[in-house]
């Protein structure tokens, strides 16, 4: 039976460098499929938040929620076994080249399971590293079922509005907690590394409205729903509403919620549970902006 090779490409290859696929990698909200080195070098490098392929707007720090996908690439490996081999020795010679030392396989799966949040690398370190297999495969079982998503990086202040928020521009307010979409923020001890969870959260933010009519109210955002890691700090989103009203940087404007000015330095996670939890445990938090008082 003989396949073109044509109709494999649009399945098992890489969109971005048009050969086939290299570390699969897959993005979980729209399900395809990049080279590992691609997707790095597409999120890392170009500051891109959206899908290569469909284009689709990804959630905060796309980079955190990549999914290796090792089945899909083991299928690219049986029909292509040449480009394994051919990466093997490649591999091999740039170590050799640059004097770098190379990693223990044992040490390779363990950090891809706790990326996955799975124990598929314990078991693998079973035949390979004994002394690793019953202690390591109780700890990233605990990483599977607390959904364990490590950040590689801390955003910079410049960069607040690009990698840690994301636009909702549908329908209208989510009342639930399922539309809600809070992941509990939990710290971990896995492989004896303390990782701690992403923590997202759904925002709403308006302008100001008062009732007596002594603030001029500011313009609404095109997208008032904002999906945000629980990290993200007020002066941050302080400076996003800025971008996106075309203000300038000296217009200076604070942040309320629930009628009270919050602090810049504090986070929404923060804010959730000391101030919103109380009296709106299953809605998403709503936050007003307006010009600093004198």
């Amino acid at each position: 039976m003989r396949i073109h090779l044509s109709k494999l490409t649009e399945h098992l290859g890489c969109v971005l460098c048009h050969g086939m696929l290299r570390d699969a990698q897959t993005i979980p909200e729209c399900l395809h499929s990049f080279c590992k080195s691609c997707i790095y070098r597409h999120f890392l490098v170009q500051g891109s938040r959206n899908c290569p392929k469909c284009f689709l707007t990804l959630k905060p720090r796309p980079i955190t929620t990549l999914i290796s996908d090792q089945q899909l690439q083991d299928i690219v490996d049986k029909i292509f076994p040449e480009l394994r081999k051919r990466d093997a020795v490649d591999e091999k010679e740039f170590y050799a080249r640059h004097n770098f030392p190379k990693k223990p396989q044992w040490m390779i799966d363990q950090q891809q399971a706790q990326k996955n949040g799975t124990d598929t690398g314990s078991r693998r370190r079973g035949s390979g590293n004994p002394s690793h297999s019953n202690s390591n495969g109780a700890a990233t079982a605990t990483a599977s079922a607390t959904d364990v998503t490590t950040t590689a990086c801390n955003n910079s202040t410049g960069s607040s509005s690009n990698g840690s928020v994301r636009s909702v521009a549908s329908s209208p307010a989510p009342t639930t907690t399922t539309s809600h979409k809070r992941k509990a923020a939990q710290t971990v001890l896995v492989n004896g590394s303390i990782v701690k969870t992403v923590t997202e959260l759904s925002v709403q933010v308006y302008p100001f409205e008062d009732d007596a009519g002594n603030i001029d109210p500011l313009p609404a955002l095109t997208f008032p729903y904002l999906q945000v890691e629980g990290s993200f700090k007020i002066f941050e989103l302080r400076k996003l509403i800025q971008q996106r009203l075309n203000f300038d940087p000296s217009d200076e404007i604070e942040i309320t919620c629930m009628g009270a000015t919050v602090g810049p330095e504090l986070s929404l996670l923060f804010i959730q549970r000391t101030i919103w939890h109380q009296h709106h445990e299953r809605k998403p938090i709503i936050l007003h902006y307006r010009r600093m008082l004198a």
